[in-house]
């Protein structure tokens, strides 16, 4: 349940993320979850706020690593080519 619209239960920020509410308490208490705090022992309250720089953090993330794959790649593929060059060569 959204309270206030500013606010995420566990619940709610579970589907939200597509988490678990496990995972979710998880990544409040290592502090992942920007302005948490815990309302009771297995519910939080997580500010909108919060929530938006976490998929904002993972999408900056999963950005990063595409491009190192990507540079990787292409490293990768270099280094078969002169392979090839010095083995054609021969």
């Amino acid at each position: 349940m959204v309270i206030d619209k500013s606010f995420f239960s566990t619940k709610a920020a579970a589907e939200k993320l597509e988490l678990t509410e496990a995972r979710i308490r998880q990544l409040c208490l290592e502090g992942s979850l920007e302005g948490a705090w815990k309302f009771s022992e297995r519910a939080w309250l997580i500010p909108a706020r919060g929530v938006r720089k976490f998929v904002s953090s993972r999408k900056t993330a999963a950005k990063k690593k595409l491009l190192e794959q990507r540079q990787k790649a292409r490293e990768l593929k270099k280094k078969e080519k002169e392979r090839l060059a010095r083995h054609g060569a021969t």
